[in-house]
C-alpha cells in the first residue's frame, strides 16, 4: 500500500497530521481555520479524537499542527468531499484494515513469547524479592526469628505449601506453650507471615 499521508503512533493510537491531509485535500484556507471548522463539522472531541501539538520554528512563531485518529481522519475526508476526499478516506480505510489484520503464524509465536519471557521475568523478580523477605532473620529482643519456608530454605528442606501450614500451627502451640512471642513480616503472595523463633523451629522442623 503507498503511503499518501504519513501515519504515525499518538498516545498509543494510529494518527496523521491535520497539516499533511490538509495539504494532500489541496484545501486554500488557513490549516487551523480549517481544522477547527472540520472538527466542529465532524464533532471531534480534543484528546479523544484528536490532540493539539507545538511545532517549533525556525526565526518565527512556534506554529500548531493537530495529531487526528485515522477514524477522525475518515470522517474529515469524506466531509471534504471530491476525487481528493475519496482517496484519503479509501487510504484510510485501508490503514485500519491493515492496523487490525490477523497476525501470522509467526507473529503470534514471537508475541506469545515475548508475554512468556516477561511472564517469567516477573515471577523470578517476585520469588528473589520473596527469598530475600524469608532469608532475612527478624529479630525479637535477641531472638532470631524466621518464617517457616525461610527457615525450611535456609536448611535446605522442600516442603509444600500444606507442609508449611501444619509446621506452622505446631510452632504457633510451642510457642504459647513456652512463652514465646511470635512475629509477623510482608509477603508478596499472602500480605503477611508469620515468624517463629529460631529454637522452636529447628525442634519443631529441624536443622
Amino acid at each position: 500500500m503507498n503511503e499518501l499521508i504519513k501515519v504515525t503512533e499518538q498516545n498509543g493510537k494510529q494518527a496523521v497530521s491535520a497539516r499533511e491531509l490538509h495539504q494532500f485535500l489541496e484545501n486554500s484556507d488557513n490549516v487551523n481555520t480549517w481544522f477547527k471548522r472540520q472538527a466542529e463539522r465532524a464533532m471531534l472531541v480534543e484528546n479523544e479524537d484528536f490532540i493539539a501539538i507545538l511545532q517549533e520554528s525556525t526565526g518565527g512563531r512556534p506554529s500548531i499542527d493537530y495529531a487526528i485518529t485515522l477514524s477522525a481522519a475518515k470522517e474529515i475526508a469524506m466531509l471534504n468531499g471530491g476525487e481528493k476526499g475519496k482517496q484519503a478516506r479509501q487510504y484510510f480505510i485501508e490503514c485500519e484494515k491493515q492496523l487490525n489484520k490477523p497476525k501470522t503464524q509467526i507473529e503470534l509465536i514471537l508475541q506469545s513469547a515475548q508475554l512468556l519471557a516477561e511472564m517469567e521475568r516477573k515471577q523470578l523478580a517476585l520469588e528473589n524479592r520473596i527469598d530475600a523477605i524469608e532469608k532475612r532473620p527478624e529479630m525479637n529482643g535477641e531472638i532470631q526469628h524466621f518464617s517457616i519456608m525461610g527457615h525450611c530454605r535456609n536448611i535446605g528442606k522442600q516442603i509444600s505449601l500444606e507442609e508449611a501450614k501444619t509446621y506452622g500451627q505446631k510452632c504457633s502451640r510451642m510457642c504459647t506453650q513456652m512463652g514465646f512471642q511470635t512475629g509477623k513480616i510482608p509477603d508478596p503472595r499472602f500480605g503477611t507471615v508469620k515468624t517463629y523463633p529460631l529454637t522452636v523451629l529447628q525442634e519443631i522442623i529441624g536443622g
